[in-house]
């Protein structure tokens, strides 16, 4: 029989079933109290966060080394077969996508190109990101294109831009969808069960064990404030 936790996943943005969760993706159960379909700019309510914390769990399970860290890039070609793809120049791959017209809008402006740290295209699995990104930064720019197809979002292509360039909504990427990933994408890096007993140490250390960007654990830290005294979340798999 299939856990709780699983089923409870089996509905989209929409309220449509969804059969496939545990093959596919994250149908993360979101009804008309958690999510307004015609309201994109509304954050993930506490249902939701919760949800994202059960579907992290439950899908990193025989991905994690004895030290939490996820091994990210095998559960992302492994688990989920996409092909990661590192260039040396991602604006030249850019521009040859851009020729092609369902990309053109997206990808028309240089300037915005030049802030982008990687990209993926869900319809063909693919996850490009620039190859002089650190192993922290890559990591975070792989969780994150990930996260958007195990989120379901709907959009030919996704964007990952550097911190320095600020919101990925001018590259027409959904405020909320950005939100949503980066979230997903802290999850799977920084599971919960791991994150709880190292609450004290210095952002530096857990950077460095989960190999993961400083600002990214500053984040998670301040979520776990919530998850641990407002939440009292226990994660699926040691829940009784």
């Amino acid at each position: 029989m299939k856990s709780k936790a699983k089923r409870e996943f089996r509905l989209n943005f929409n309220g449509h079933i969804g059969s496939q969760f545990e093959k596919i993706r994250i149908k993360d159960a979101v009804n008309s109290e958690g999510y307004k379909a015609d309201d994109d700019q509304i954050l993930p309510t506490n249902r939701r966060w919760i949800q994202l914390l059960d579907g992290a769990d439950i899908i990193t399970q025989g991905y994690k080394e004895q030290n939490g860290r996820v091994k990210i890039s095998d559960l992302a070609t492994r688990k989920y077969k996409y092909k990661i793809i590192s260039c040396d120049n991602l604006s030249k791959v850019m521009d040859e996508l851009s020729r092609k017209s369902k990309y053109q809008a997206l990808l028309a402006d240089p300037q915005k190109k030049e802030n982008i740290d990687g990209f993926s295209i869900p319809g063909k699995k693919k996850i490009y990101h620039k190859t002089n990104l650190t192993e922290e930064q890559k990591n975070f720019v792989i969780a994150h294109e990930l996260s958007h197809f195990l989120l379901g979002h709907e959009g030919r292509i996704f964007f990952k831009c550097s911190s320095k360039s600020g919101e990925n909504k001018e590259l027409l990427e959904k405020p909320v969808y950005n939100e949503e990933a980066d979230k997903l994408a802290a999850f799977l890096l920084m599971p919960y069960i791991h994150m709880q007993e190292l609450v004290k140490e210095s952002n530096d250390d857990i950077a460095k064990q989960f190999k993961v960007p400083v600002r990214a654990v500053e984040k998670r830290k301040k979520e776990l404030e919530t998850e641990m005294n407002i939440f009292c979340y226990i994660p699926p798999s040691i829940r009784k």
